[in-house]
């Protein structure tokens, strides 16, 4: 039979919950009548429960339900336990009386401390530390400096609980007594631990000096929790202490009391954080580069600049880099600025000038196109990418100057992608394009000439499309072919017959394989951006597909003809099927090409290509065949219909 439910609060309803505590339920429903007479029993239930205080079972619950019934009937139940139970049950009673802070039970409870069962001990004592009465806290002193040795690491915790609930009741004084107290006992050391962040946080005199004294420990878990407390606790006392310690202390100190600064500090404390950001020892330059991060401004940029020239570490270089692009103003980019213009050392140029790159800071343009001409090469290469963002198109002149006079490929191509990128960010590309082209024409080195009809074909100038096509014909193969890889990269399909002109015409066939491969780009690329329409591109995969050879053609025809959704680009691509090496591919686009035709009344012709369709092992291919059958089916009966 299942416990009634009743509702709380209600004297009768505790006259039920009683019965069921004395009938012979089963032990779960009396464990509920426990719990319920906690939540809503009166005193009456005291006996009752408290006669459960020694059952095996029910004694956990019935000691919860004495801990929440108001009135002094259930703690003198549990007082009267002490004497009755024996064991873990009688240390369940102490926990209890010791959660209802019961002053009564402070006599028997010392008591118990000097009995036999070290465990009821242990409990009692501590029991005593968590009621913190005046009498409980003599006993717990007196058990800590003057009893048992056996006892005193009990005592000592008592101590620090007793010392919690004294400071908690803003009784400092008495909190430091104890907290001292646990300090000169002779105990393990992790009760000194413990005891030391409230020594330092209940002292009203003398704290700054009793803390200083922590700081200076020979033990370094007391000057560990000692920071810890600063950091906890940060207050204009204790950072002026942080301040004055740091100058003298090691340097494995140092690093910890800087990095409390992070939440104790005031105005003193910056100087000094800056100060060790260029110290001799490396972990105190990167503690105080990490305060810096943290707390830092505007006027910490000439330490950070000078970690940059001193250069003194990966990660402290790092670091300064990322304090100082967050730090804002042209006041900071000034500081950057001189600072490159005096640098000796390229490392540390590279990083100046990517900083500057980073930070945006386009009043450096002038001097980054001085770098940019550095015979360094990695220094001119970081110049140069920097100037992809800061330049403008005034700038443009000097730049395609500086690619002129690159005799190194690496360099030069920097060069010719600083210049794209000013040509691209800043439209229209029309005045800048005219500018490249007269470079192209006026250059004589075919490296140069690369650069310039790669940057044109990326930037797509219509206006240089004649001159380099008509380079389609030049003597140089090495021009040819890579004019043939930039044309392939034309934002539009303008070159795409001067391409077909040499697929079809040429006599290298290398020449025309890499012709066709940037025909096939250029017709892929108008069909995914939808830049002409189905005819145009039908008739120049149509026209590719007679020069097809190699299979990474082949794979290149078919991805372009799977994007248009025509019929003959499936009766295209089932020409494929049967082509062991292309034939997965082609499944795939022909998939994709006739998902809207078997909507529409070319569902007949995408009907028997399917059919040829060899068994498809992809799960996710077969469920998009067997979606384009159904559409098939439901097209012919609708069209059947009409």
């Amino acid at each position: 039979m299942a416990a009634p439910v009743i509702s709380m609060g209600a004297a009768s309803n505790t006259q039920a919950w009683i019965e069921i505590l004395q009938s012979e339920r089963p032990l779960f429903e009396k464990a509920r009548a426990c719990q319920q007479l906690g939540e809503a029993g009166t005193s009456e239930a005291v006996p009752a429960l408290a006669a459960l205080l020694n059952h095996d079972m029910l004694s956990v619950y019935a000691r919860t339900g004495l801990e929440r019934i108001p009135g002094p009937e259930a703690a003198a139940a549990l007082r009267d336990a002490l004497a009755t139970t024996q064991g873990t049950l009688k240390i369940g009673v102490i926990q209890s009386v010791a959660a209802l802070c019961d002053e009564e039970a402070v006599p028997a409870l010392s008591g118990l401390t000097r009995g036999s069962d070290a465990a009821v001990a242990s409990a009692a004592m501590l029991a005593l530390g968590r009621i913190a009465s005046d009498q409980a806290v003599t006993f717990v002193m007196q058990a800590l400096t003057s009893g048992p040795p056996e006892h005193r690491p009990d005592a000592a915790a008592a101590c620090l609980l007793a010392a919690q609930h004294q400071l908690s009741q803003k009784k400092a004084e008495s909190a430091a007594a104890l907290y001292d107290a646990v300090l000169k006992a002779k105990v393990p050391a992790s009760y000194h631990i413990g005891a030391t962040r409230g020594a330092i946080l209940s002292r009203t005199q003398d704290r700054i000096a009793f803390l200083v004294k922590q700081l200076r420990s020979q033990d370094p878990a007391i000057r560990d929790v000692a920071i810890l407390t600063v950091r906890q606790n940060p207050s204009e006392a204790f950072a002026d202490a942080l301040n004055a310690e740091i100058q003298n202390a090691p340097a494995g100190l140092q690093s910890k009391m800087i990095g409390a600064l992070i939440d104790c500090h005031n105005a003193q404390s910056l100087p000094i954080i800056r100060a060790k950001a260029v110290s001799e020892e490396a972990q105190v330059r990167m503690a105080a580069l990490n305060v810096l991060s943290r707390i830092g401004g505007p006027d910490d940029a000439p330490t950070l600049i000078k970690v940059l020239l001193d250069n003194q570490g990966p990660e402290e270089v790092s670091l300064a880099m990322s304090i100082l692009e967050q730090i804002g103003g042209p006041e900071t980019d000034a500081m950057i600025l001189k600072a490159l213009s005096s640098a000796t050392t390229s490392s540390v140029r590279i990083e100046l000038i990517r900083l500057l790159g980073k930070r945006s800071a386009t009043s450096a343009t002038d001097e980054l196109l001085h770098q940019a001409g550095d015979p360094d090469q990695a220094v001119s290469i970081a110049a140069l990418q920097a100037l992809r963002s800061l330049a403008s198109p005034e700038d443009l002149p000097r730049l395609i100057w500086l690619t002129r006079q690159c005799t190194v490929e690496s360099v030069r191509d920097a060069a010719a992608n600083a210049v794209y990128s000013v040509c691209k960010d800043h439209p229209p590309v029309g005045p800048s394009g005219a500018l490249i082209l007269k470079a192209l024409k006026a250059a004589n080195v075919t490296a140069e000439k690369q650069a310039w009809i790669r940057v044109l074909s990326l930037l797509g100038y219509s206006d240089a499309l004649p001159f380099m096509t008509a380079t389609l014909q030049d003597a140089d193969p090495d021009l040819v072919q890579s004019t043939i890889s930039s044309l392939g990269r034309w934002p539009d399909p303008s070159p795409i017959n001067a391409l077909f002109q040499v697929v079809e015409s040429h006599a290298n066939a290398t020449v025309r394989s890499r012709a066709l491969v940037a025909v096939l780009q250029l017709a892929t690329r108008a069909a995914d951006q939808t830049l002409t329409d189905h005819d145009d591109l039908l008739a120049w995969f149509q026209r590719a597909g007679k020069a097809v050879q190699s299979v990474q053609e082949k794979r290149l025809l078919i991805s372009g003809l799977g994007r248009v959704n025509h019929v003959e680009s499936v009766r295209m691509l089932s020409s494929y099927l049967d082509d062991a090496d292309v034939k997965a591919e082609a499944v795939y686009a022909i998939v994709n090409a006739a998902g809207p035709l078997a909507k529409g009344p070319d569902y007949k012709t995408v009907e028997a290509v399917l059919k040829k369709i060899p068994a498809v092992q992809d799960p996710r291919l077969r469920d998009q065949i067997a979606g384009l059958e159904r559409d098939i089916k439901a097209t012919r009966a609708r069209l059947d219909n009409e």
